[in-house]
């Protein structure tokens, strides 16, 4: 038996990590073969850092471009944040180590937390050692085809060496947002609508997915830490801040780190700063269809207006990341129910450990064949980090169920 994880973000690399507590708790450890692709270089999908590194100034630093710090809502994913704690993964969020402005009042005394090392190490936190060798990045799924006596075959392509790889699965976990499963080949998508009536429904509610679209501008600047002391108010940590007056920028965050242990006498004293601005959904609207160039240099404005110490510094670096899949605004519309292939938050633990969901699905199957296709993913349930982990334990329980049937 063969599991194939297509993508490796939050909810895919979660869900592999379900699984796998889940047959090590049956004594099935060893079986079946999984890997997880993502045509990303890197994991974390969406939780994505992009590192900057001077060796000559000995500065080392990043930019979260997409999520930026954690929130925990509930208690039903403790085993998770326990997890990454224990790991030194993530770490709480204080007073000490930085500031959020403008956050809405009732998340105000909920429990908060950063990742020192970047976002994207929570997605790697969720794979053990040992399993990072089933991971291939640069790798995009391009076909699924299901053979006439049944098999489920994948085809994936690896930008880094053009290779091809056909393999056989007998389940197969898809966690990218629907927008980008049109890019994939095959036969599948006919053969899930001529499957059974649920799986049209499957394809129809799956093409209705929209999500919202928006810039993030990473800018770096070298300062003297005292000056950043001075300027910043912190000469470590990071900081946050919600806009609401800017027609352009909806979120601001700084971030300062210190120069490398081996950094000469002159440098000792430098830290590196970094900036990320989030835009607004009308200023992608306006800027997307021109040169990125100009997106940058509008951005770049607002940082000026947005902080004023920024005006006579000149940056080492910038950075423009374009998210077309930013944040869902249209859910996978079914709601849970008899013959709906799916998982809803409730319905997963007799001992409630997921949050109430209504009758909304946080994950659904199609079985084609002898093999069975799942989708999951934030448009489930919501475009936050428990989300993606309810998505991702909805989708567990369904591998892990066709697994047992298939044993």
């Amino acid at each position: 038996m063969k599991v194939l994880f297509g993508g490796g973000g939050i909810t895919g690399t979660a869900a592999s990590w379900f699984v796998q507590r889940a047959l090590r708790a049956d004594g099935t450890a060893a079986s079946p073969v999984w890997r997880l692709v993502d045509r990303a270089p890197h994991l974390g999908g969406r939780f994505a850092s992009h590192p900057y590194i001077d060796e000559a100034m000995a500065l080392r630093g990043h930019v979260n471009s997409g999520a930026q710090y954690l929130t925990q809502f509930t208690s039903d994913h403790d085993d998770v944040f326990d997890h990454l704690l224990a790991a030194g993964v993530i770490e709480p969020f204080n007073t000490s180590s930085g500031r959020i402005s403008g956050i809405k009042a009732e998340y105000m005394s909920l429990p908060h937390f950063t990742a020192p090392k970047g976002m994207d190490s929570i997605a790697r936190g969720l794979l053990a050692d040992d399993a990072l060798s089933s991971v291939r990045l640069g790798s995009s799924i391009t076909a699924i085809d299901v053979e006439d006596d049944g098999r489920l075959r994948v085809t994936t392509e690896n930008a880094h060496d053009n290779s091809v790889d056909v393999e056989h699965v007998t389940c197969l976990v898809l966690s990218v947002p629907p927008p980008h499963l049109w890019r994939i080949g095959g036969n599948v998508w006919q053969r899930l609508r001529d499957a059974s009536p649920h799986g049209g429904r499957v394809v129809e509610a799956l093409r209705s997915v929209q999500y919202s679209s928006r810039y993030a501008l990473a800018v770096y600047f070298s300062m003297d830490e005292k000056e950043a002391a001075d300027t910043l108010g912190t000469s470590a940590g990071w900081s946050a801040r919600y806009v609401f007056a800017d027609p352009d920028v909806r979120y601001v965050s700084t971030e300062v780190f210190r120069s490398t242990p081996h950094a000469a006498a002159d440098d000792a004293t430098r830290v590196l700063v970094s900036v990320l601005l989030h835009s607004s959904l009308p200023f992608y609207a306006t800027f997307s269809s021109r040169p990125p160039e100009e997106a940058t240099e509008a951005l770049l404005a607002s940082l000026r207006r947005e902080c004023p110490w920024s005006v006579s510094r000149t940056p080492l670096m910038t950075q423009l990341v374009a998210w077309d899949v930013s944040q869902c605004s249209k859910s996978y519309g079914p709601t849970a129910s008899a013959g709906s292939g799916g998982v809803d938050a409730r319905s997963r633990d007799a001992a409630g450990s997921a949050p109430p969901a209504g009758d909304r699905l946080a994950a659904v199957h199609v079985d084609v064949g002898a093999a069975r296709v799942v989708f999951a993913g934030d448009y489930f349930t919501t475009s936050n980090f428990e989300g993606c982990l309810d998505s991702a334990r909805a989708a567990a329980d369904l591998v892990v169920d066709h697994l047992r049937a298939s044993s």
